[in-house]
């Protein structure tokens, strides 16, 4: 990826869509083996990780706060690579509000 952008200044969102790219392509030309060891490896983080369970109240305020980051990444790589526009509302507890629901869009 980086041989792919020397030179160029890109902002967060084409450089997230050049990440996803790359890594899409180079993927698809992985060896079974390698997929197989990535799966493997990616399975035990999960289970080291605790995955299978609820989130604690300061991971989901953490998702929370970045929220808009996210969603306008993916509205920006889905306007560049289709040329359509979209939009997200959102709504739910939000703990640093003491619990209250907040909508964002």
């Amino acid at each position: 990826m980086e041989a792919e952008i020397a030179g160029r200044s890109l902002s967060q969102t084409e450089k997230l869509a050049k990440i996803l790219e790359v890594t899409k392509r180079e993927w698809a030309v992985e060896s079974d083996e390698v997929k197989a060891k990535v799966k493997l490896t990616k399975a035990e983080l999960q289970k080291e990780r605790g995955s299978a369970g609820e989130p604690s109240p300061d991971k989901f305020q953490v998702a929370i706060n970045d929220l808009s980051y996210v969603a306008s990444a993916f509205l920006t790589h889905i306007k560049q690579t289709t040329n359509w526009t979209g939009f997200l509302v959102l709504g739910g507890p939000k703990l640093d509000i003491g619990g209250e629901m907040a909508v964002a869009s």
